[in-house]
This record gives C-alpha cells, structure tokens and sequence, in this order.
C-alpha cells in the first residue's frame, strides 16, 4: 500500500487552487465596477444637453432683427426666450432632451416656424 502525503497550499495542486482564487478575486472587482458605471451611464445620459440655434427670415428671404424667438417643450410647459441678433440669428444653450416647439414673433407680425 502507499501513501501519499501533502500539506495544504504546497505543491502544484496548491498553487493552482490559490491562482483560481486571485482568478476569481479579480472577475469580481471587474464584474463590481461594470455593474457600477452600468448603473451610472443613465445619470450621465439625463445631464447631457444639446444647443439650438437657427436664424430668423421673412417671406422674402430677408433678416429679421430683434424677433422675439420662444422654445417651449408644450409636456413640461417649460419655455425659453431670446431675441434674433442683427444678422437674424439666435441660439438656445444647454438645452434638454425632448420635443419642443419654436414661435417667433416680430413687429410686423407673427411668424412661424
């Protein structure tokens, strides 16, 4: 008959069942901080923004300065409003994600867009 004697963690048998848990340890930490930014991307997602910025003209084609430009999301009832510089442009800045409607109005009337 023979007998065989080993010690814990001696030998080839030991190393390995240590490298599986260094393994295992380290799939852990891994699969902990995916599962960590996955729960983070829609926060990141929810601030970003996004600019709108056209330019305002008559039926002849020609500028409009000073027209008063409103962006108003009609869900939220939000609304924002600038006015259209010399050249006829305007621009929203940091705006949110969503359906939104744009008015225009100047003094020979309303325009619309």
């Amino acid at each position: 008959m023979t007998v065989v004697h080993q010690q814990a963690g001696s030998g080839r048998c030991g190393r390995n069942h240590l490298s599986r848990l260094n393994f295992k340890a380290s799939a852990n930490r891994v699969a902990f901080v995916f599962i960590l930014l996955a729960a983070l991307v829609p926060f990141a997602a929810a601030q970003s923004t996004s600019q709108l910025s056209g330019s305002v003209t008559d039926p002849s084609g020609a500028t409009v300065s000073g027209a008063k430009i409103t962006l108003i999301e009609p869900a939220t009832g939000f609304n924002r409003t600038t006015e259209s510089n010399s050249s006829g442009l305007y621009q929203f800045l940091d705006v949110q994600p969503g359906d939104y409607r744009l008015e225009a109005a100047a003094e020979t009337g309303r325009l619309s867009m």
